[in-house]
C-alpha cells in the first residue's frame, strides 16, 4: 500500500526503440512537445538520417533503454512519484545523397558514413502534499543531461573527403509548483509557478583536406532562462463552466557562436552574440455552455508583450511593445450520439523564434550556411477548421471528413543562394498572406457476412509558399500533396486469414513559369497468418516499396514469424523471427522542391534470424 514501482531495461540491435526519444529520425516526441517553451535551440543540427521508411529496417541501431518508476506513499497526505530513465545507443548510417538544383544546373553528390552516439540521463520527481481537505500542494522537478556525439565521414563530389564530428550537450532543469484550493462544490483557485533552465553548448570539429568556406571548428551555445506565475480560477455550474487567469512570463535567451581556424582566428562575418529578452503579461477568459445539444467554448485573450534584443558584437539594440488581442471559438453541435459537428477558429500572434534572431553566419553542415535578418515584428496565424464525425459502432461503421483553412502573415521565407560546393539560406519575415488548404477524409467498415474490416484515409493538402533563389524577385510556389491508405483485415473462422495495407503518395510542387516538379511513391504491405491450432501462429509478410514511379528502382521485403504455446506450460511462449530474407542492402526515397530533387540512399538492416523466448511468472 505504501509502495509500488516497476522497472523496465532493453537491449538490442534490430533498430527496435524501447525509449521515448527518436534519435535515429531526430523527431520531437511528447515531452519536448510539452517543454517546448521552456527549451533552449540547437543551432547545429545533429545527424538527421533522413529515412521515412520503417525505422525496425532502417535504423542500424545498439540500444540500452532502462528506466524505473516508483510511488511512495509516506502518509495519507504526502506521496512521491520518481521516474528515473537511462538511454545510450549508436546508430550507424551509410547514406548517399545526390541533389540537382534545377534552376542553376547544379549537383550536390555526397556519400556519408554517419555515427550518432547519443547518452540521456534523465530524472523526475514529483511530490504531492494534501495540505488540508480543501488544499492540494503539488511540487514537480525534472533533470535532463543529454550528450549526443555525431561523427560524419563525408565523400563530397568524390573529390573533397573530410570528417566532422559535432558534440552536443543538452542541460535542462524545470520546476513547478502547482496550489489548488477549492472555494466551493463548483469553485477552485489555482496558484502555477514554473522555473527552468537550459544550455545547449555545441562544437563540430572539421577535420578537412578542403572545406568551401574555411575554418574548422564551429562553436554554438544557446541559453534559455523561463520563469512564469499564474494565477486561475475555474468555475462551473449545470450548464456552464468558465475560467479566468492572470499570468505573467519572463524570457532570457542568448546565443554566442563562430567559426575558427585552429582555434584561435574567428572567419569574418560568422561570429554571433545576442542578448533577447521578453516579457509577457496576459489575461485569459474563456468559457463552455451547453445548449441542448450544442456546445459553445469562445476563448479571450489579451496580451503586453515587451521584446528586447541586443547584440554583443556592434551596437546594436531593438525595442518592441505589442498589445495582443487573441479570440478563439469552438462550436461543435451533437445530432445524436453516434454523429457530431465541429467547428473551430483560432488566431494566434507569436514573437520570432531564438533560432531566427542570428545575422551572421552559423555553419551547419557541410553543404549549408544559416543566416537571418533581424526582425521583431509579430508573426500571426489563423486557422479554421470543419469536421464531422460518425461512429456507429453497433453496426461496425465510421467515418470523418475534416476542412482545415490556415492563413499565415509575417512568417518567414528563405532567400537561397546556390554554390558550387555549398547553398546560404537567409530567412526574412515577409507581411504578405501565404494560404494553405487541407481536406482528410476516413471511413471504416466491419462486413459481418465476410468476417473482413477495410479502412480508407485519404488527406489532400495545398500548401502556398513564397522563396527566393539566386536572388531572383520573390516567387510564388505551391505544393499539391495526396496521400491515400488502404487497409483490408479478414476474420475467418479458418485456419488462415490475410491482412494487406497499401499506401499512394504524391506530391507535386509548382512554382511560377517552371514545369512542375512531381513524385509518386507506392508501398504494399500483404501478410498472411496461419493457425492450424491454438498452440501455433505462423505469420508471412510480402512487402514491396517503390520510392518514385518515374525511376526503376524498387524493393521487396520478406519476413516471417513462428509462434509456438505449449499446450501445459501456459506461461512460456517461444517466438522465430525472420527479417529482410532478401537481404536487401540499402533503400531509395525521392524528395522534391520547387528548385531542388534530392535522391537519398540509406542503409537498412540486414538478414537476421531471432529466437525469442517469452515467460511470465
Amino acid at each position: 500500500k505504501k509502495y509500488k514501482s516497476f522497472q523496465n531495461i532493453s537491449y538490442n540491435n534490430i533498430g527496435s526503440n524501447k525509449s521515448s526519444e527518436d534519435y535515429f529520425g531526430m523527431s520531437t516526441n511528447l515531452d519536448d512537445a510539452q517543454n517546448e517553451e521552456f527549451i533552449a535551440k540547437k543551432a547545429i543540427p545533429a545527424n538527421n538520417n533522413s529515412s521515412n521508411f520503417d525505422q525496425q529496417r532502417a535504423n542500424i541501431n545498439n540500444q540500452l533503454a532502462i528506466s524505473h518508476n516508483s510511488i511512495y506513499r509516506f502518509t495519507k497526505k504526502i506521496a512521491l512519484k520518481i521516474n528515473v530513465s537511462f538511454i545510450d545507443d549508436k546508430i550507424y548510417n551509410l547514406e548517399k545523397n545526390n541533389s540537382f538544383f534545377n534552376t542553376q544546373s547544379i549537383n550536390y553528390n555526397d556519400t556519408s558514413e554517419k555515427i550518432t552516439k547519443p547518452e540521456n540521463k534523465q530524472l523526475e520527481l514529483k511530490l504531492t502534499y494534501n495540505t488540508t481537505k480543501v488544499s492540494l500542494l503539488e511540487v514537480e522537478t525534472t533533470l535532463q543531461k543529454e550528450k549526443i556525439n555525431s561523427t560524419n565521414s563525408i565523400a563530397q563530389n568524390q573529390t573533397s573527403f573530410f570528417n566532422t564530428n559535432l558534440n552536443t550537450e543538452n542541460l535542462f532543469w524545470k520546476n513547478k509548483l502547482l496550489y489548488t484550493y477549492k472555494l466551493s462544490n463548483n469553485k477552485a483557485l489555482q496558484f502555477i509557478s514554473q522555473f527552468s533552465i537550459n544550455t545547449i553548448p555545441q562544437e563540430m570539429n572539421i577535420n578537412q583536406t578542403t572545406f568551401s568556406f574555411g575554418g574548422d571548428l564551429q562553436k554554438s551555445e544557446f541559453d534559455k532562462n523561463y520563469l512564469s506565475n499564474k494565477i486561475i480560477l475555474l468555475g462551473s455550474s449545470k450548464k456552464i463552466k468558465y475560467f479566468f487567469n492572470l499570468a505573467s512570463i519572463i524570457e532570457n535567451n542568448t546565443l554566442n557562436s563562430n567559426l575558427s581556424q585552429n582555434n584561435s582566428i574567428t572567419i569574418p562575418n560568422f561570429e554571433n552574440k545576442f542578448n533577447y529578452k521578453k516579457t509577457t503579461l496576459y489575461t485569459e477568459i474563456g468559457t463552455t455552455y451547453i445548449l441542448k445539444k450544442w456546445k459553445f467554448q469562445p476563448k479571450l485573450k489579451l496580451s503586453s508583450i515587451y521584446q528586447n534584443y541586443e547584440s554583443r558584437l556592434e551596437p546594436i539594440s531593438k525595442n518592441k511593445n505589442s498589445l495582443v488581442v487573441i479570440p478563439n471559438i469552438n462550436i461543435s453541435y451533437d445530432f445524436n450520439n453516434k454523429s457530431t459537428l465541429n467547428l473551430s477558429g483560432n488566431y494566434e500572434e507569436k514573437t520570432p523564434n531564438e533560432e531566427n534572431l542570428f545575422t551572421n553566419y552559423i555553419a551547419e553542415n557541410n553543404r549549408a550556411l544559416k543566416q537571418n535578418i533581424l526582425n521583431l515584428d509579430l508573426q500571426q496565424n489563423q486557422n479554421y477548421t470543419l469536421n464531422y464525425r460518425f461512429n456507429d459502432l453497433f453496426s461496425s461503421f465510421a467515418t470523418n471528413f475534416s476542412i482545415i483553412y490556415d492563413n499565415k502573415k509575417n512568417t518567414y521565407l528563405s532567400s537561397v543562394e546556390i554554390q558550387n560546393d555549398y547553398s546560404i539560406y537567409t530567412l526574412f519575415q515577409s507581411p504578405t498572406n501565404i494560404e494553405n488548404y487541407f481536406l482528410n477524409f476516413g471511413i471504416e467498415k466491419y462486413f459481418d457476412f465476410i468476417k473482413t474490416t477495410i479502412k480508407h484515409t485519404s488527406i489532400y493538402g495545398i500548401n502556398n509558399y513564397k522563396n527566393i533563389v539566386n536572388q531572383s524577385d520573390i516567387r510564388n510556389n505551391q505544393s499539391l500533396s495526396y496521400n491515400a491508405y488502404f487497409y483490408i483485415s479478414t476474420g475467418f473462422r479458418l485456419p488462415i486469414n490475410f491482412q494487406n495495407k497499401f499506401n499512394y503518395s504524391t506530391t507535386s510542387i509548382k512554382s511560377h513559369n517552371q514545369n512542375s516538379n512531381t513524385n509518386i511513391s507506392l508501398n504494399n504491405n500483404f501478410k498472411v497468418l496461419i493457425k492450424p491450432s491454438k498452440f501455433w501462429l505462423f505469420t508471412f509478410n510480402y512487402e514491396y516499396y517503390l520510392p518514385n514511379t518515374k525511376n526503376s528502382d524498387n524493393f521487396t521485403f520478406l519476413d516471417f514469424e513462428i509462434k509456438y504455446k505449449p499446450q501445459r506450460t501456459k506461461w512460456i511462449e517461444f517466438w522465430l523471427t525472420g527479417k529482410n530474407l532478401l537481404n536487401n542492402k540499402y533503400l531509395s526515397q525521392t524528395e522534391n522542391t520547387d528548385f531542388q530533387t534530392t535522391t537519398y540512399q540509406s542503409s537498412l538492416i540486414p538478414r537476421y534470424y531471432l529466437l525469442t523466448l517469452d515467460f511470465k511468472l
